[in-house]
């Protein structure tokens, strides 16, 4: 009897383990269609499209058309500047340095301001988010697609 209990025991560790069941599949990893293994996308190239968000003194607003215009690349490596319209009605110019990574992240870091982090999302199409903090705390969403000239 004893030896019954024993082999049941181990039959019921093996099972719980899970030593009976097959190998999960490997998944690969998540990447954006635009953006291979072997390579890196280019993103030179003027970009256009809309702002939505919110600044902290100015309230919620759809901002005009914003341009990104990507001025050169090296690898994974770009820079660029941005030229937007501000509530005043003027438009505004900043510098940015960014890199994109295999699996199409987009990470922009302004000379003066604000961070932007976003994807490729295709080969033409940027969805980035802008934050900024500080008593005029802003946050805005950025659709952008890029011109073919």
């Amino acid at each position: 009897m004893k030896t019954i209990v024993i082999i049941l025991l181990i039959a019921i560790s093996v099972l719980a383990c899970g030593c009976t069941s097959t190998a999960p599949a490997t998944v690969a990893p998540v990447t954006t269609a635009t953006v291979s293994d072997t390579g890196t996308p280019d993103l030179v190239g003027l970009w256009t499209g809309t702002t939505t968000g919110h600044i902290n003194a100015k309230g919620f607003r759809d901002a005009g058309s914003p341009e990104f215009n990507i001025t050169e690349q090296k690898g994974i490596a770009f820079t660029g500047y941005k030229e937007y319209p501000d509530m005043d009605g003027k438009m505004y110019y900043e510098e940015f340095s960014g890199v994109i990574n295999k699996r199409g992240e987009i990470f922009i870091a302004e000379k003066e301001y604000g961070v932007i982090i976003g994807d490729l999302i295709g080969p033409d199409t940027l969805e980035l988010s802008y934050v900024e903090d500080g008593d005029d705390a802003k946050a805005f969403i950025i659709l952008l697609n890029r011109q073919k000239i």
